[in-house]
């Protein structure tokens, strides 16, 4: 038998589910459609709520969002909470996912859904997904699409990103060349981070790749992706527990960063680049010494 506050809360769930139910019969008025959503917000969000129940509601926001019905303030707004009663209900998770990942190819929801999914146990994000997302129009998806490698790469044990290394190479070098700022100095710092596994097989040949890249954008007109490029020239040399063998290659380090402190005077980073300059020092008197 329920107990008399167990019996209060049934009562209740019945009303909003009803109202819930109602409000979604006619989905020509926005505020119907706003309603519904508060409706079942308070569904999902109550410990007490039944799986059912739970299960009810997101089905039905599934299938609203599948037929793309509502304007996009509320689409977006509905997509989110699908997310974060993933994250929460991990038994909801397969179908909030199932709903979620078409919507990766809509230019309006796509960089909503991405941000919504990487939060969903079970989501992951394999080659052949993330090759289409940073070949995205859309500058949100691919600036997201970043964050989650750097986030990845610097052991984010939530991360969803399943690909081999040299893949995760290769898109950030071609994020690296984004006409977006933000992305490329944020891909710039993925290539830092990659300096900094041990894991990942990194090589002369490797370094000579990223320190190109990073050198290229040094006199850019954007502050962060000159800094951004600093710290990636700097990762290549710092390498923790790695020492280059060959006279050649030590020749060549010594040569690029000396080309980098030559060419790169730039009040605004001055200071930034100075901290650089000492930590390499101290590298080549570990090497030497």
């Amino acid at each position: 038998m329920l107990s008399g506050e167990q019996s209060l809360w049934r009562i209740m769930e019945n009303f909003l589910l009803d109202g819930f139910n109602r409000h979604l019969k006619d989905c020509s008025e926005p505020q119907h459609l706003f309603r519904a959503l508060g409706s079942g917000e308070a569904l999902l969000a109550n410990p007490n709520s039944s799986d059912s129940v739970r299960r009810v509601v997101v089905d039905a926001i599934g299938h609203l969002l599948g037929r793309r019905e509502g304007d996009i303030l509320f689409l977006r707004y509905a997509v989110k909470l699908l997310g974060d009663v993933a994250a929460l209900h991990g038994a909801l998770a397969h179908s909030v996912i199932s709903f979620l990942l078409p919507l990766l190819d809509d230019k309006n929801l796509s960089a909503d859904a991405l941000s919504a999914l990487a939060s969903v146990e079970g989501f992951l994000l394999d080659e052949h997904l993330l090759l289409s997302l940073a070949s995205s129009p859309q500058i949100s998806v691919r600036s997201r699409l970043v964050k989650l490698l750097v986030r990845s790469l610097d052991g984010d044990k939530r991360s969803v990103v399943v690909i081999q290394p040299h893949v995760m190479i290769r898109v950030l070098l071609g994020l690296a060349e984004d006409v977006y700022p933000l992305i490329r100095a944020n891909a710039m710092d993925g290539l830092a981070s990659i300096c900094r596994k041990d894991d990942l097989g990194f090589n002369f040949q490797m370094a000579r790749c990223f320190y190109d890249c990073a050198s290229s954008v040094l006199r850019h007109d954007d502050e962060l992706i000159r800094i951004s490029a600093i710290r990636s020239v700097h990762a290549v040399y710092y390498l923790r527990k790695m020492k280059w063998t060959h006279a050649r290659d030590n020749f060549w380090m010594q040569y690029s960063f000396r080309q980098v402190v030559m060419k790169y005077i730039d009040l605004h980073v001055f200071s930034f680049l100075t901290f650089y300059i000492k930590k390499y020092v101290q590298l080549f008197q570990k090497v030497y010494a």
